[in-house]
């Protein structure tokens, strides 16, 4: 996708971004969240969201700015709102049911978090973004290794584009 990086945002990220002044995150956190949006305003970066963020986010608990907010998001083409489809749906199915193998040790992966976290792993993003992590067994511990995936799931965070400087060459070896 255009050498971009691809970021993937759970539901709770959108939430956050939205009602920015009623949030509950840290500064710290919500410059986290400016910073990716930011981004993705510049066209610098790919944001992917399973189409179940529509059902997830009550347009009754925003404001009709940040209405206008969302809809003008699901308008811009570096915004992929992806489909439940069965390649989806059996890779949810399949991270559920990695889970809840061990019994002993089983975690409980709903039903929402397995669509979204499959919809990430499918189109390879670089991050999922996701504030879930606060109970003992949230996403963010999954980070790395998601039923056998590769996926970074971590908390939205600016990386930094400022191009690394190479060593001054020595011209007097040779």
């Amino acid at each position: 996708m255009n050498g971009k990086p691809i970021y993937y945002w759970d539901t709770c990220v959108f939430i956050d971004w939205l009602m920015s002044s009623n949030s509950s995150r840290t500064p710290e956190e919500m410059n986290g969240i400016s910073g990716i949006a930011q981004l993705i305003d510049k066209n610098k970066a790919i944001l992917v969201a399973s189409s179940i963020i529509r059902i997830e986010i009550l347009a009754c608990t925003l404001s009709d700015e940040a209405q206008e907010k969302l809809t003008q998001w699901f308008k811009r083409k570096n915004f992929q709102e992806i489909a439940v489809d069965k390649r989806i749906a059996s890779l949810a199915h399949d991270i559920r049911n990695f889970y809840q193998q061990d019994k002993q040790n089983a975690i409980n992966i709903k039903t929402p978090d397995a669509i979204h976290l499959a919809t990430a792993i499918h189109y390879q993003v670089n991050q999922f973004h996701t504030f879930d992590g606060q109970r003992k067994r949230g996403l963010l511990r999954l980070s790395g290794n998601v039923a056998g995936h590769n996926l970074m799931i971590c908390n939205p965070q600016v990386p930094n584009l400022t191009p690394k400087k190479l060593p001054p060459v020595d011209e007097t070896s040779g």
